[in-house]
């Protein structure tokens, strides 16, 4: 919330079980992840610039790290090979970063927005991998790569947008659909990089590195 606070809540018992507190200013952005050795971990970020990492159960804090230069707006988890799952995260920095949730460490960052990243998502390949999605309001809508996988194109462009990017979403289908703070909205499959729903293109628009 506005206040930098996170409240754990039992959803049977419909009480709130531990209160996360440590954040400076507004927390943005949610998400959850299930490691391999069967444990839950909350993972938040915000106007603080931290990503912070919780016991999902306890509420305990297992680490604080900064990587982000401005607020941190967006998070999501993804697979990695072998089974392990990470956090992606995203902001007004531009830039989008993949963490290793087992040890709070930075894997690597994408730079390739020019403005404020609106919306992240995880997106099933037809190869049974998965890629990062992001959209941000340089009205751009970008497909990354996961290291230690096969190289993807890395970059993106919708065209004949009016507006930001305000949201994105993935299907089981490997679909990504993406609307504007215009009205228009689109939808790709991350594989062909074609239009599927009568929306603009995601062909490929160029190649974008990823840098640690």
């Amino acid at each position: 919330g506005p206040r930098g606070t996170i409240a754990l809540w039992s959803v049977p018992a419909g009480e709130q079980v531990a209160l996360c507190e440590g954040h400076q200013g507004c927390v943005h952005a949610l998400c959850a992840i299930y490691t391999k050795a069967g444990t839950s971990v909350l993972c938040s970020g915000g106007d603080d610039r931290k990503v912070r990492f919780w016991d999902a159960k306890s509420g305990e804090l297992l680490a604080a790290v900064r990587g982000h230069t401005g607020a941190i707006r967006q998070l999501c988890p993804i697979q990695l090979p072998r089974g392990s799952c990470a956090l992606v995260s995203a902001g007004d920095d531009s830039t989008v970063r993949l963490w290793d949730a087992s040890n709070a460490s930075i894997l690597w960052t994408g730079v390739s927005h020019c403005a404020q990243v609106t919306a992240l998502t995880a997106a099933d390949r037809s190869c049974g991998m998965q890629c990062v999605v992001s959209a941000a309001q340089d009205r751009q809508l970008k497909v990354w790569a996961v290291p230690g996988r096969p190289a993807l194109c890395s970059s993106q462009t919708l065209h004949g947008f009016q507006g930001s990017r305000r949201g994105g979403d993935a299907d089981s289908r490997s679909e990504v659909a993406s609307g504007s703070g215009a009205g228009s909205a689109a939808s790709g499959d991350v594989n062909s990089g074609a239009a599927t729903e009568g929306g603009a293109s995601i062909g490929r628009a160029g190649s974008k590195s990823l840098t640690s």
